[in-house]
Formats: structure tokens, C-alpha cells, sequence
């Protein structure tokens, strides 16, 4: 995974975490979006410190709200060249029903927009 780029959502726990560590781990730089900021530095803190020479960069998103999303992703292209991996990982259950804006319910926003 040299020389890769990969942006893992949902990174700051469980799969998403792994992921982001595993991937880390076999030399890709890692973009690990997570929407809360002391968990997302906590993941990213944990991969360095078990990777020592990863480059891993703390984004943050809350992909229920789409102008975070648009946010994100004007970031990532003015700071990055490309995209190699994206590993959309983020996703959620709520027992609630609730909409958000623009209109549609969260957790659609959160497993398919």
C-alpha cells in the first residue's frame, strides 16, 4: 500500500478503526474521519503509536450533515492530489425516526448520502 492514499469514515472505532490501523500499517497514508474530535485524535494517536512511521491525518465529518460532507470533501481534494482507497465505512442506526435537513431522514443521510 505504498505510495497510497486511503480515506477510512467511521474510523474511530470497531472495522472502521481496524481498517484505518491495518491499512496504516502496510506503509498507505491514512485520512481517518471521525465526527467527534477526541475520539478521531485518540484513533490517530493509537495507530501512531503502534505505527510509528504512519502517516495518518485526523478529519473531521459528520456525514449526517451535508455541508460537513461537501466540508470534507473540498479538503481532502486542496490537500490532497488523489484518492487511491475510500473505504466508506461510517454508519449508524438510529431507533428514532428524525429528519434533517436537507429534508431526508438521518439514517439514510448517514449509510447511503
Amino acid at each position: 500500500m505504498d505510495d497510497k492514499i486511503c480515506m477510512v469514515t467511521g474510523a474511530t472505532s470497531g472495522i472502521g478503526r481496524v481498517t484505518a490501523a491495518t491499512l496504516a500499517a502496510l506503509g498507505a497514508e491514512v485520512l481517518l474521519v471521525g465526527r467527534n474530535p477526541e475520539r478521531t485524535q485518540a484513533a490517530v494517536d493509537a495507530i501512531r503509536s503502534a505505527t510509528p512511521a504512519a502517516e495518518v491525518h485526523p478529519l473531521l465529518a459528520d456525514l449526517r450533515d451535508l455541508e460537513q460532507v461537501r466540508s470534507l470533501a473540498a479538503a481532502v481534494r486542496e490537500r490532497w492530489p488523489r484518492l487511491d482507497v475510500l473505504v466508506n465505512n461510517a454508519g449508524a442506526f438510529f431507533p428514532r425516526r428524525k429528519v434533517l435537513p436537507p429534508g431526508v431522514e438521518q439514517t439514510f443521510l448517514v449509510n447511503h448520502l
